[in-house]
């Protein structure tokens, strides 16, 4: 039961996929629904809001975030814990940031280094890094003495720490940055794309990546090759065949073979979710469907 938040006189809400305003326009902050609960806020109080539309309110915290694997994190009095569906707290306020839950370990800093926790609040993997992603696909990106390496759930080191930079993996390929170029590699850390005249890649999705070649922003396919040739100035993912792109400073989708589908006439476009992608109009947002038909007019 997929639910899209809105907002309306400056109040949010939620629709359903046909456009339907299913819960009011009353909240001061609604954020997207994750694993059946959405977290808004009402003035100063934060609560859960399920797709039925029923709140539970929660305990005074700081900051609320989003479901993954059924914990959130909260901030209380500037440190980091998390919470379970219930609104209860598993995992005691006690770390200076934290992230998302992902393949059963979240991040978690303490002072200026990071670590990975447990689902029961212990630390699985040391907090030794000087940065650190989630965990995508099996492994996490982590950095040690300026270099960036991959370490898998038990804390080993998968991939040497030997990058720039460095990003998630997705469909089995990262990029990675190294003094003179960029590159994808595997989960072995294998090289299997590199060309010197690509910069500012991103991750796969549905098969491609955005890559800038040329000057402009390009596709390609997990064999390196350009398949839908540099003519964007900003694009993003690929969600069920289709991509928001922009050219002369408005968002339009295009296909994977580089086809327009949805005209160029957004200030701004997000991918599809649930059938539904959001837009915006100036400072008001709505969402459309796949052929570009309406679904939300832009509202604020």
């Amino acid at each position: 039961m997929s639910r899209f938040p809105v907002q309306q006189n400056g109040q949010y809400g939620y629709i359903d996929v046909a456009g339907k305003l299913v819960i009011a326009c009353t909240l001061d902050e609604a954020r997207p629904f994750s694993q059946g609960l959405a977290t808004v806020r009402l003035a100063e109080k934060w609560a859960f809001v399920s797709t039925a539309g029923r709140e539970m309110a929660l305990a005074p915290f700081d900051e609320v975030g989003d479901f993954s694997e059924g914990l959130t994190a909260v901030r209380k009095n500037e440190k980091y814990g998390f919470i379970n569906s219930t609104g209860r707290i598993v995992i005691v306020p006690r770390f200076d940031d934290a992230g998302a839950f992902s393949s059963g370990r979240a991040r978690v800093r303490i002072e200026s280094r990071w670590g990975f926790l447990d689902p029961g609040g212990q630390m699985a993997i040391p907090a030794t890094f000087e940065d650190a992603y989630d965990f995508f696909e099996g492994l996490a990106a982590v950095k040690k003495n300026g270099k960036w390496g991959y370490v898998g759930r038990d804390g080993r080191v998968v991939i040497p720490f030997r990058y720039l930079e460095t990003y998630r993996f997705s469909e089995g390929l990262a990029w990675v940055e190294e003094e003179d170029s960029v590159a994808f590699i595997d989960r072995q850390g294998k090289t299997i794309i590199q060309n010197p005249l690509y910069r500012e890649p991103r991750i796969f999705s549905e098969g491609l990546a955005a890559v800038l070649y040329q000057g402009k922003v390009a596709f390609i396919d997990t064999r390196g090759e350009v398949v839908i040739p540099p003519r964007f100035e900003f694009v993003s993912l690929f969600r069920k065949g289709l991509a928001p792109v922009s050219i002369n400073g408005k968002w339009g989708f295009i296909d994977k073979q580089g086809r327009t589908v949805i005209d160029f006439q957004f200030d701004l476009a997000e991918p599809f979710e649930n059938d539904l992608a959001r837009v915006s109009a100036g400072r008001s947002t709505g969402y459309i469907d796949r052929t570009g038909k309406w679904i939300w007019k832009p509202t604020r």
